[in-house]
């Protein structure tokens, strides 16, 4: 009768790996996109009052009390409106540093601005022709149909601030040549042109 042969360790732990991976991707999720995603439900529930939320350290007045985050959510009048001001001049304004030593840190400080309900969209990593990297963010200002637009470079192994403004909302790109930053819509027009010191 044959001998059965154990099962070598290291397919154990293969298997162990691969079932880890699954779990690592709801970390994520859960670490960095669940909590900007219900960040008002949360706040206002943690504070006991369902007709305000926190927003980097400011109580901000709703127009009303919501039963839960997608109601909010889908209100376009969500904010009070004495409000609106405060929260577009917060948002235009947040305080953000001029350096990061990673990606993640510097996804997660522009995460912060993004105010509850409203959107941020990531250019992505745009690999330029001297060699350096851009990652462009735009940050939707509530009710004002523009954005805050954000650009790092990527060089020698950290993220630097290149430049830092309130522009169009229809902004998807950005090319760095000659000094100056070349702003591009979805269909690849040109919208703006600024020069690196204009930060």
């Amino acid at each position: 009768m044959p001998v059965k042969q154990p099962i070598p360790t290291w397919i154990y732990i293969t298997l162990a790996i691969l079932a880890l991976v699954p779990i690592g991707a709801v970390v994520y999720v859960g670490k960095y996109v669940i909590p900007t995603l219900y960040s008002a439900a949360k706040t206002t529930a943690a504070s006991g009052k369902d007709d305000t939320l926190q927003y980097r350290g400011q109580t901000i007045q709703l127009s009303k009390a919501y039963a839960d985050y997608d109601e909010y959510k889908n209100d376009p009048n969500n904010i009070a409106a004495g409000e609106t001001e405060r929260v577009q001049q917060l948002v235009a304004t947040a305080p953000i540093t001029d350096r990061y030593p990673t990606r993640e840190a510097l996804i997660t400080a522009i995460m912060e601005i993004e105010f509850p309900g409203y959107g941020m969209t990531a250019f992505g990593e745009s690999p330029q022709a001297d060699g350096t990297v851009l990652n462009g963010f735009s940050i939707e200002i509530p009710r004002a149909d523009r954005e805050r637009i954000i650009v790092y470079q990527l060089k020698n192994g950290t993220y630097k601030l290149l430049d830092d403004f309130v522009g169009p909302s229809d902004i998807m790109e950005v090319r760095l040549g000659s000094g100056q930053l070349r702003y591009y819509n979805a269909g690849q027009k040109l919208v703006l042109t600024r020069a690196l010191s204009a930060k």
